[in-house]
């Protein structure tokens, strides 16, 4: 019995487990003050935040708009104007020789058979382009995204343009029911330019799907 207290008193010298077991009781102590004070902490901040008005949440996503004259206002090439720079003009002063009643040829007017508006019909959402954060980090701007079906007068004004085969774009749920049966999308460099906009477009339905980006 001696021997085996004289090797546990060489091994574990007196006081040892002491020590151990307040440095043990100490670390835990630690960890709770600080648990204490970050979840605090963390309290403290969201009853600020709720405080100064801000609160962090989703991407706001409006309901299905059909107003025209909205995207009219906002990407006014899209029914409107020459985005290939080419002459514009209608098929009788071109086989007369003389412009067009909209302008000299070359101008960028628009083409008198387009009309004051090319687009006969929209269907569109309005979202944020970020989440809301607190403090708001990255910029928040609007996307207005969705599908605008053109004149005949302006879908034949906009076939001149050069046009590449496209992959479909990505259409929102709530938008898919707009899209057109069988599309065969097309972009143009030409009008994404002019308007401002990313634009996908169909010929055979006369249907465009665009996306713009406006900061607030």
């Amino acid at each position: 019995m001696a021997i085996v207290v004289g090797v546990s008193g060489a091994l574990f010298p007196p006081g040892t487990a002491r020590r151990t077991k307040r440095a043990v009781l100490l670390t835990v102590a630690v960890l709770l003050l600080a648990t204490v004070i970050c979840g605090g902490g963390a309290v403290l901040a969201a009853n600020l935040l709720g405080l100064t008005g801000c609160e962090p949440r989703p991407p706001y996503v409006s309901a299905v708009q059909e107003d025209v004259r909205r995207v009219g206002s906002l990407i006014p090439a899209l029914g409107n104007g020459n985005p290939s720079g080419a002459a514009s003009g209608s098929a009788s002063a071109s086989a007369s020789g003389s412009p067009s009643a909209s302008g000299a040829p070359g101008d960028g007017s628009a083409s008198p058979s387009a009309g004051p508006s090319g687009v006969v019909a929209v269907h569109y959402h309005f979202r944020d382009s970020v989440p809301h954060t607190c403090p708001q980090i990255a910029t928040l701007g609007t996307v207005y995204e969705g599908f605008a079906q053109l004149t005949p007068e302006r879908a034949e004004a906009l076939r001149g343009l050069r046009w590449t085969p496209a992959d479909a774009p990505d259409v929102p749920d709530d938008l898919q029911q707009f899209a057109p049966a069988n599309a065969a999308w097309q972009r143009s460099a030409d009008l994404d330019t002019a308007t401002g906009a990313k634009v996908w477009y169909d010929q055979a339905s006369r249907t465009a799907f665009f996306s713009y980006y406006a900061t607030d």
